[in-house]
């Protein structure tokens, strides 16, 4: 048997500490908990209306050079929309 598993050798004050060091841990993590909550739920800005949506779109789409109302859209066309 190791020295280690040997419970001669432990001291009641070992126990004692491993207890203290769980609840030190314990506790850290649940003031971090706390901390970060507020992360998770931030709430986000309103969006805008559709139609100021719709309004900023076709202004776009209407200011490309040779663009067609049935065409269809590459992603190049979508990132300069955005």
């Amino acid at each position: 048997m190791s020295r280690l598993l040997d419970p001669s050798s432990l001291d009641r004050s070992d126990a004692m500490q491993a207890r203290r060091v769980r609840g030190v841990v314990g506790q850290s993590l649940a003031v971090f908990a706390i901390l970060l909550a507020p992360v998770g739920t931030a709430s986000a800005a309103t969006p805008p209306s559709i139609e100021k949506v719709v309004q900023a779109l076709t202004g776009y789409f209407r200011s490309l050079p040779d663009f067609q109302r049935r065409d269809l859209l590459s992603q190049q066309h979508v990132v300069g929309a955005l």
